[in-house]
């Protein structure tokens, strides 16, 4: 098996796509704002992770490339009357501040396929989740796919598929040894651990409306 095979199947045995999030979304009982709400997370962890996304590809191979989204997440957000003075003030969910944690991490300490490794089962998940985001914007949110305000899931749906194979393919030729397969794949699985459980936490916290909790004094 292909290391990018690995990748894959890892990839979707936690596939974020099958998480209770995207099935509230399906039956249209997710507030909407709620999926503002992730929109929210992703941005700032973007943010927080941009740099690092800039130095794995300062360190890569020539065959790579970087993109970025802010604008289509912001014109979900403001459909959602999420303001922008309420996103600069909104921190990351614990989980998510792990992941970015992580992400500079692996790009500090580990050589650049590593990280692509990461990033190649993360972006590809966007695909079959913002699929689904679509049918159900359109099935129960009252959108059609000439909406602007989702144009965020529109591209994700498409586009990514188109990012994800290149990472998977890039992977496949610069991770050449069997060790650095062994680590792209444990990373990977790692990562995709991580993102599930800031679905959930994210799930909690919105659709279920349970605080994050304080340890008690003493």
């Amino acid at each position: 098996m292909k290391c990018s095979e690995e990748l894959a199947a890892i990839r979707d045995g936690w596939h974020c796509a099958n998480h209770p999030f995207y099935e509230r979304l399906d039956e249209g009982t997710l507030d909407i704002k709620h999926l503002g709400a992730f929109l929210v997370q992703h941005s700032l962890l973007v943010r927080q992770i941009f740099r690092s996304i800039g130095v794995t590809y300062s360190k890569s191979p020539d065959d790579s490339e970087a993109h970025d989204h802010r604008d289509l997440i912001h014109a979900f957000t403001g459909y959602c009357r999420i303001t922008d003075d309420e996103i600069q003030n909104t921190e990351l969910l614990p989980t998510w501040l792990s992941r970015a944690a992580y992400y500079w991490w692996i790009t500090d300490s580990e050589p650049a396929v590593i990280r692509l490794a990461v990033q190649a089962t993360q972006e590809s998940q966007l695909v079959a989740e913002n699929e689904r985001a679509v049918q159900a914007l359109v099935d129960n949110y009252g959108f059609d796919l000439d909406s602007p305000e989702i144009g965020f899931f529109i591209e994700h749906s498409t586009a990514d598929v188109k990012h994800g194979d290149i990472l998977l393919d890039l992977v496949d030729k610069h991770a050449t040894t069997p060790e650095l397969q062994e680590k792209c794949v444990r990373f990977a699985e790692r990562a995709c651990q991580l993102r599930w459980v800031a679905f959930t936490e994210l799930y909690r916290t919105t659709h279920l409306g349970e605080s994050i909790g304080h340890v008690p004094a003493g």
